[in-house]
């Protein structure tokens, strides 16, 4: 789940780069909320205040009859926003509140600027059946072109949703009131959506082939790169633009870069399984999360200065989302144990 949440940062970026010989980055627990049992976070985003929004479910169960769920539930929804040292929790106008109408957890919220959405689900993904936008007071939620969205995006360039039609990919823009839908590329379909203004926007996805395309809009047509020869390991989930020259993306086996002219790759650290999630924090400093041969999976590393560093965390403890904060700062959602973390 890959979060408006790296540019969140972008605004507060780029004239500076991380020393070396900076303190080794660690990342700590904060202290949760009351949850139910069987709870657990997945989506992080972070405000333009700085605030942290945490979204998830609780209250999950599965009452089984040999190797199935004869009776299962997604719990219900789980989304709170970090008040100072308080968390607090403002009504989800519109959800039917009953896992079994198809609206069980929170698969993602999103801030960028004033705006912070959140995109609900029945199941630990797709499809999302309501997405809201925040008032101040509470999420409102707003109508949708589909039954349901495949995800939800929000960025300096607006707020997006993908979406199919057929076996064909859709991408929209909140434009009002309403959703006014950009074309795709053909045979195109977005993983992630991000921009610095309505002409500076970015995606990647999948193409003719089974490939991997960056694509940049201009506002009035498509930029095209393939980035692998396609039918092979590879895919291009994320990508953080922090100035049109300067855009970081990611795969499941590097972390690619944009330097104005050619992407540049970098191989995931040595001895780990692959890359997942990214972020870029206010330095502009590319942050992940990976899963390592032998261990617990979500890692986080960052990339600086031309080397992998580890981010140390508490014992135990994996995350799986992170979100940069504007003002500096990295936040995560993930697991300890069966139990679900916070960690900044």
């Amino acid at each position: 789940m890959i979060v408006m949440k790296r540019l969140l940062a972008i605004a507060a970026v780029l004239s500076f780069a991380t020393p070396a010989n900076a303190a080794a980055p660690e990342l700590s627990e904060v202290k949760l909320p009351f949850l139910w049992s069987e709870a657990g976070l997945g989506t992080v985003a972070v405000d333009v205040g700085g605030g942290a929004w945490i979204g998830g479910a609780q209250g999950k169960y599965c009452i089984k009859w040999a190797d199935f769920c004869a009776v299962s539930s997604p719990g219900n929804p789980v989304l709170r926003h970090r008040e100072g040292t308080f968390w607090k929790e403002y009504p989800l106008n519109g959800w039917n509140g009953q896992p079994l109408n198809g609206q069980g957890q929170i698969a993602k919220v999103v801030s960028s600027g004033a705006e912070t959405w959140v995109m609900g689900t029945d199941r630990a993904g797709y499809p999302g059946t309501y997405v809201a936008r925040f008032d101040g007071k509470a999420f409102q939620p707003v109508t949708l072109p589909v039954k349901d969205i495949s995800s939800l995006y929000t960025s300096p360039a607006g707020t997006f949703i993908t979406y199919y039609e057929g076996l064909d990919s859709r991408l929209a823009k909140r434009t009002g009131t309403t959703w006014t839908e950009i074309k795709l590329p053909d045979l195109f379909s977005p993983y992630d959506v991000q921009g610095l203004a309505g002409n500076d926007l970015w995606s990647v996805g999948g193409g003719s082939g089974g490939a991997s395309y960056v694509q940049h809009f201009d506002g009035k047509t498509w930029t095209s790169t393939k980035l692998n020869a396609g039918l092979g390991d590879e895919f291009v989930s994320a990508i953080a633009p922090v100035t049109s020259k300067n855009v970081w993306a990611l795969s499941n086996l590097r972390l690619l870069h944009w330097t104005g002219s050619a992407w540049t790759g970098v191989n995931a650290p040595a001895g780990t399984d692959g890359l997942s999630d990214l972020a870029v924090d206010a330095s502009g400093t590319p942050w992940v999360t990976l899963r390592k041969s032998g261990s617990a999976t979500g890692l986080p590393y960052r990339y600086v200065l031309g080397a992998w560093e580890p981010v140390k965390l508490p014992a135990g403890v994996s995350v799986g989302d992170l979100a940069a904060a504007p003002g500096g700062g990295v936040w995560g959602v993930g697991a300890k144990g069966n139990a679900p973390t916070v960690v900044n």
